[in-house]
């Protein structure tokens, strides 16, 4: 069963006009409108495993500063971003 929406007192052309206004004015209120995005930090197995190296090898790069970690409580971590940037660097 399909339902029938009736319009009066605006023209199809008139509707499509302001649809397609309200539609850019809320992709450009979407583009303007900072997003805070929280750094995402990768636990050592996971940046191991992205990187096919051992955890040794991981350990190693931390030593020689090759690849900065961040700890909580006996938890280490390692920034998404540090990763991807240290590939960037090697190539």
């Amino acid at each position: 069963m399909s339902k029938k929406i009736i319009l009066e007192g605006i023209t199809s052309a008139d509707l499509v006009s302001q649809l397609a206004k309200s539609v850019k004015e809320l992709l450009t209120n979407k583009e303007t409108t900072p997003t805070e995005q929280t750094p995402e930090f990768w636990t050592r197995q996971q940046t191991a495993d992205f990187l096919s190296v051992s955890l040794v090898t991981l350990f190693n790069w931390n030593k020689k500063g090759i690849l900065k970690t961040y700890r909580v409580g006996t938890k280490v971590f390692y920034r998404k971003s540090d990763v991807l940037e240290c590939l960037k660097k090697s190539k």
